[in-house]
């Protein structure tokens, strides 16, 4: 006699019992492995997303606050930096997607420039302009990165979005 025989053997109640107490024993099991995980990864982004909207906050800060931030351009780094980006993407084939108004932040006797680029393009060709731009001409420094595949539906393509915070830290003394 198999088990799903004697199952069938067994009254209807006690039948209905087992399959209740199975159902919720699944319940249990699928809660401790997959929904405890999924409602604490939903909760430490939403966690992660408050502490990112109070950067943004930050860096570009509000009327109010003007007594300790400028929002005036520095004109000689500031078009350098944006005659470097133009003309290596010219050269490379990335499209410019956008440049945000240079924010700069003053510090003593520093002021801290950032600009907010955006880029589309090959992966190797925005990364070789992370490099040149850091590395070997260090016209500047990337504060953040941010990645993104982006489907074209209209050409059927995908494209590859970078945006760059990019951070340039001028001397007051020069």
């Amino acid at each position: 006699m198999t088990i799903f025989d004697q199952f069938n053997l067994l009254p209807v109640k006690i039948r209905w019992r087992i399959l209740l107490i199975g159902c919720l024993a699944l319940f249990f099991i699928s809660y401790q492995f997959n929904i405890k995980k999924s409602v604490s990864i939903v909760s430490s982004y939403n966690q992660l997303k408050k502490n990112f909207d109070t950067l943004q906050d930050v860096n570009n800060p509000s009327e109010s606050n003007t007594s300790n931030y400028s929002t005036t351009n520095i004109y000689s780094d500031t078009i350098s930096l944006l005659n470097f980006i133009t003309a290596y993407c010219e050269e490379k084939d990335i499209d410019v997607k956008h440049i945000s108004q240079t924010s700069s932040t003053k510090i003593e006797n520093a002021t801290i420039e950032t600009n907010k680029v955006i880029l589309e393009g090959s992966y190797q060709s925005l990364l070789e302009f992370i490099y040149l731009m850091e590395v070997e001409k260090k016209i500047a420094s990337i504060n953040a990165a941010c990645w993104e595949l982006y489907e074209d539906r209209e050409n059927n393509r995908h494209a590859l979005i970078i945006t760059l915070y990019i951070k340039h830290i001028k001397d007051e003394m020069h």
